[in-house]
C-alpha cells in the first residue's frame, strides 16, 4: 500500500498491523478502511433503521447489517505496508497482478487499473495517475518477460 494511504488509514485503526478488507458485489473494486469505522458503520446503520421507523416504513436492520457486514475480512497489515487479499476476494474484484489505490475520505479503494479506467469516477487528475501507474506496471512486465 503506498505510504500515503497507509498514513491515513492507520489513523482510523486502534491496532496498526490489522485493517478491513469489504468486498460488495454491488461495487467494481475493494474497500480497505480502519476497525474504527466499523463503528461508523454500525451507528449509520442504526441511523438509518431509525429514520426509517419515523417515516412509518419497514426496515429490515438485520438484513442491512447482514448485507453490508458480510463482505468485510480482517487482514494484516505489515510495516512496509503489504497485506494478503484472499484470491478468491481478488478475483471476485476483478483484480489480478495490479491494484491502483484511490481515496474516497475515509476508506480506500482498490481497483483493477483497466476497470478502474472503463467503470470509475471520471476525473482526468486521477485518470492521468491511473494511466502512468498502468504504464509502469507495464514496462515492469516486459522487463521480467
Amino acid at each position: 500500500m503506498p505510504a500515503n494511504f497507509r498514513g491515513e488509514l492507520r489513523k482510523s485503526c486502534t491496532v496498526e498491523t490489522r485493517i478491513q478488507l469489504r468486498l460488495d458485489e454491488n461495487r467494481p473494486y475493494l474497500t480497505v478502511f480502519g476497525d474504527s469505522e466499523l463503528l461508523a458503520f454500525q451507528a449509520e446503520s442504526e441511523a438509518k433503521a431509525q429514520a426509517a421507523r419515523a417515516r412509518g416504513e419497514d426496515f429490515d436492520q438485520d438484513m442491512h447489517d447482514m448485507a453490508f457486514f458480510v463482505g468485510i475480512d480482517e487482514v494484516n497489515l505489515d510495516g512496509a505496508g503489504r497485506f494478503a487479499i484472499p484470491r478468491e476476494v481478488r478475483e471476485s474484484a476483478g483484480i489480478s497482478d495490479a491494484i491502483f489505490f484511490t481515496g474516497a475520505n475515509r476508506v480506500i479503494q482498490l481497483w483493477d487499473p483497466q476497470r478502474f479506467l472503463d467503470l470509475g469516477p471520471k476525473n482526468s487528475v486521477i485518470d492521468g495517475f491511473c494511466r502512468k501507474f498502468m504504464a509502469e506496471v507495464e514496462a515492469k512486465r516486459r522487463a521480467k518477460a
